[in-house]
């Protein structure tokens, strides 16, 4: 077996913690062929104006072109508002944190660290995969949790390339201002500080949604493109907090983040102008989502 040294380990380009395990894990099955509305909403200020999209992290050509409302509200936008622009972040800065966070250089191996229940499934779903056990061998969990959910959505056909987030990205890339909610280093370490016992939890949970996640993915899938909030907030909120996360662990990974995107987003509304935000669609939903809680600061919030 190899050491590792950052060369033989697969790093998913855009690393998304609880959006990426909650959100992207659903679009393996082929979105309908008309027009996919999203998750979209206009939030009113006395000084300025935001419009909310919840993004898939990874999509197919068949996303595009998004509704022509979205479009516009873009094109009229003063800037960009994401959860982090990994494209002004040097990769070899993110590899080497990776490296230092995310993986064993103690001699140990991803085998001493879980359950052997917990390496046996992983075992077998990277065989099924056509994959080298050698690829997470050296990574904790919380790593090879957001390394498989990468590999099984590329073989899904799903590309980050066609993510919505990076669309807008490029797209706003020399021509308007771009904020990051988020730090590449506070969204890494909400899974690297997680306890032993919570990133094996994480784990296992991605190898269960592995194996019930095609009997569900093509409905979750038309609940983004109709734009139906509450729908998705079921299925993607509900069952994190069901499938190993708990009620505290959700707190920390998603609705903290919810709170404090919320407050980003209204210190960019005060300072007036219009910004177009697009972070994880799980995120913009439920009782805690951003929108009910500008909603809750005095904001007037419209769903499109």
């Amino acid at each position: 077996m190899h050491r590792f040294d950052g060369t033989e380990t697969y790093f998913p380009a855009r690393l998304r913690l609880a959006a990426t395990l909650a959100v992207s894990l659903f679009l393996f099955a082929p979105l309908p062929a008309s027009a996919a509305e999203g998750l979209f909403w206009k939030v009113s200020g006395s000084a300025g104006t935001a419009y909310l999209l919840g993004s898939l992290h990874f999509g197919t050509e068949a996303i595009y072109p998004l509704d022509s409302e979205i479009q516009v509200a873009f094109a009229e936008s003063d800037r960009l508002a994401v959860e982090i622009d990994l494209q002004s972040i040097d990769p070899g800065q993110i590899a080497g944190w990776i490296i230092e966070n995310g993986a064993y250089v103690d001699g140990t191996t991803l085998s001493d660290h879980v359950s052997a229940e917990t390496w046996r499934a992983l075992q077998q779903r990277l065989a099924e995969y056509g994959t080298p056990v050698e690829l997470v061998a050296f990574q904790q969990p919380w790593m090879a949790s957001l390394t498989l959910t990468s590999i099984a959505l590329n073989r899904g056909g799903f590309r980050e390339d066609l993510g919505i987030d990076l669309h807008f990205i490029q797209r706003a890339a020399g021509r308007m201002q771009i904020v990051a909610l988020e730090s590449f280093e506070e969204q890494m370490a909400l899974l690297s500080e997680l306890s032993a016992v919570e990133q094996e939890g994480v784990l296992a949970a991605t190898l269960k949604d592995l194996d019930s996640g095609l009997a569900v993915f093509g409905k979750l899938l038309e609940h983004w493109r109709r734009g139906d909030a509450a729908a998705l907030d079921e299925q993607i909120n509900a069952s994190l907090r069901a499938n190993g996360l708990g009620d505290a662990l959700f707190e920390r990974l998603v609705e903290r983040r919810n709170r404090q995107m919320s407050l980003k987003i209204a210190a960019l509304l005060e300072g007036g102008g219009t910004t177009f935000v697009v972070v994880g669609a799980g995120h913009l939903v439920g009782a805690g989502g951003v929108p009910r809680l500008l909603q809750t600061q005095g904001y007037r919030v419209e769903k499109r």
